[in-house]
């Protein structure tokens, strides 16, 4: 850690104490919004307001639906296939869950697409 990050963290009462390499400091300093007087998680809520489109995620279970069909897949196939439980394969085909990243990913691998290709619906019509 360089001395005018120690520097700050002293004048502001703060030292961190983080064992790791500098990335692991970084992170830390990051998580706790002192790297030099900036609050990342701030800038990057600004960021994506003015840069980025909000996705529409009222589609997943569509899409979903979709890609099963098109796999010619049972949601047993399909529970088998990636490991996602049934229940919820049921939730975000009816659109009463949307799912996690963690689920979207096994879904994209167990149909053999990119998660972005799986995903993309979400950007479409968007403006």
């Amino acid at each position: 850690m360089d001395a005018e990050v120690l520097g700050d963290l002293g004048d502001r009462g703060l030292l961190v104490a983080v064992q790791g390499d500098a990335d692991d400091v970084v992170a830390e300093l990051f998580r706790i919004g002192l790297w030099h007087g900036v609050n990342p998680s701030r800038l990057a809520c600004e960021q994506a307001r003015s840069d980025v489109p909000k996705p529409c995620i009222s589609p997943l279970r569509v899409i979903l639906n979709v890609a099963r069909h098109d796999a010619n897949m049972t949601f047993d196939m399909l529970v088998e296939r990636s490991g996602v439980s049934r229940n919820t394969l049921l939730n975000i085909s009816s659109g009463k869950f949307n799912g996690d990243l963690r689920t979207w990913l096994k879904l994209a691998r167990a149909f053999g697409v990119s998660l972005d290709d799986l995903l993309s619906p979400v950007w479409h019509d968007r403006g």
